[in-house]
């Protein structure tokens, strides 16, 4: 993790981490609760592009923590081969219903 990614966590009271990647955001969640204690974050296993998981993300929050204060889209990847993909994560503000 990043040391910006640090000192902004540092500051979010709860965290809910959406990750397409389940290795990947059970790792990241291992470091958070291992930096900020347990109960501080939750994963939900995600992909962005995809409207229904995303909001499904949403809810997860609210359900566990009542309310989304602050929203902090790290989504991004760099592969040509599959540059619409590319273009939904990295461009594309809202997902596409």
């Amino acid at each position: 993790m990043r040391r910006s990614s640090r000192s902004t966590l540092r500051s979010i009271q709860h965290k809910i981490l959406a990750d397409v990647n389940p290795e990947l955001g059970a790792k990241a969640l291992q470091e958070i609760e291992k930096e900020f204690g347990p109960n501080k974050a939750i994963f939900s296993h995600t992909d962005v592009t995809d409207y229904n998981q995303f909001e499904d993300a949403f809810k997860k929050a609210v359900e566990k923590y009542k309310n989304v204060d602050i929203l902090i889209n790290n989504a991004g990847i760099l592969n040509d081969a599959i540059w619409q993909k590319q273009i939904a994560i990295n461009v594309v503000t809202k997902p596409s219903s």
